[in-house]
């Protein structure tokens, strides 16, 4: 059986010194051409100064963010709002904490914010996107009088 790779495995790990010594951390991620930081140190990948003059990718490619349209970033709003929104309600457990903790004001706004998206982005949506918005705004709109009654 012949295996064909797509890809190729470069191992830039430091290997421990025959003489019993090991590399501090900063030798090491030295060594491996990454900051000691991460991915969001102090040159992060795209910003001027982290590649050439114009803040271009040298090593990573194309930032896959800057593919996205605006109709694109506004679905993931929705989403990401649409999902805080719960949480503030109280009916889900925040994850960051594990905690299932209640905040009515900010409920409120999360709703009022994903109206106002929602009215900006059926213009461009399909008729059955259209109606899984309006679902989604009335399950929230109904589960919020639930909760702050």
């Amino acid at each position: 059986m012949s295996e064909d790779r797509g890809f190729e495995v470069i191992d830039r790990r430091r290997r421990e010194p025959a003489n019993g010594g090991g590399a501090s951390p900063e030798e090491v991620t030295a060594a491996a051409g990454q900051s000691p930081f991460g991915p969001f140190g102090p040159q992060v990948a795209g910003m001027p100064g982290a590649g050439d003059e114009m803040g271009e990718l040298n090593d990573e490619g194309p930032d896959p963010v800057a593919d996205f349209d605006v109709t694109a970033i506004l679905r993931m709003t929705i989403g990401i709002l649409n999902e805080k929104t719960w949480i503030n309600m109280g009916l889900y457990a925040n994850p960051g904490t594990g905690k299932v903790e209640k905040n009515i004001p900010e409920a409120r706004r999360g709703i009022d914010l994903i109206a106002d998206l929602v009215r900006h982005l059926e213009p461009f949506a399909e008729p059955d996107e259209k109606r899984e918005l309006q679902v989604m705004l009335n399950n929230l709109r109904l589960n919020f009088v639930r909760q702050s009654g």
